[in-house]
């Protein structure tokens, strides 16, 4: 594999993080995770139970911005990576500018859709892990988002759709590398 971008999407809590440090595990890939774009923000506010301004998602996304000019600009062009986001009808733009980069790279873009069950979404949602990473770890919100927030269709030719509420993030990221391969 060579400058291939993969970009896992799913709910808050469906484990993409994971699932991108199993990745980097298996194969030559560079993770790109959401936090690393949202946490220096995210540590500067007081955010728990709290719904973000504008003002902190334009920070966010100036931070992005710079993370993916990077990667167009400097990065060398054989280089991997694995991108994790949750996606909402709203964040059309951010899917759009990460399908840009991967234009702008020539590299070949995989969106990944990480599907699971509600209690499987609400076991991995409020794990202390997620609240050390800045990550909101409701049961009450993960059961909410599933029933009331629309996720962002991906329509691309390389989409793999997963349910990984039975699947360990081992076996996810061989299903993923394996059908990156069949491309």
């Amino acid at each position: 594999m060579q400058n291939t971008i993969i970009y896992l999407t799913g709910y808050a809590g469906s484990g993409k993080y994971t699932i991108a440090k199993e990745l980097c595990k298996q194969a030559d890939v560079r993770l790109v995770d959401n936090h690393l774009i949202n946490n220096p923000i995210f540590s500067l506010i007081v955010i728990k139970g709290k719904i973000l301004s504008s003002d902190v998602w334009k920070n966010t996304d100036r931070i992005r911005r710079v993370v993916l000019d990077t990667m167009i600009e400097i990065s060398p062009p054989e280089f991997n990576f694995v991108l994790t986001n949750c996606l909402f009808e709203k964040d059309k733009d951010v899917y759009n500018d990460v399908f840009d980069m991967a234009e702008k790279r020539n590299a070949t873009f995989i969106p990944v859709i990480l599907d699971l069950s509600e209690d499987e979404m609400v076991k991995r949602r409020t794990t202390h892990e997620r609240a050390e990473r800045f990550k909101d770890t409701s049961a009450e919100n993960a059961r909410r988002d599933l029933r009331t927030v629309k996720r962002l269709e991906i329509k691309h030719q390389n989409a793999l759709t997963l349910d990984i509420s039975d699947i360990s993030a081992v076996d996810v990221a061989k299903n993923i590398l394996n059908f990156a391969k069949s491309i």
